[in-house]
């Protein structure tokens, strides 16, 4: 029972995470936080990349 709701909630954690890590990167390439080539936009393009991975690897799941 545990791990059925650990597994769900670890799902909609994965799911959510790639939407918010491209709009971090949105939102830093508008100028916010030091722009593009700053590490905080450097962070988000790692984040938004593992982010689109993950969605990827769910779209092949269902």
């Amino acid at each position: 029972m545990f791990a059925t709701v650990s597994g769900i909630l670890m799902a909609l954690f994965l799911n959510t995470a790639g939407g918010a890590w491209d709009n971090a990167k949105k939102y830093i390439e508008t100028g916010a936080l030091g722009g593009k080539g700053s590490e905080a936009h450097k962070a988000a393009v790692t984040g938004d990349t593992m982010g689109q991975r993950k969605e990827r690897q769910k779209v092949k799941v269902q």
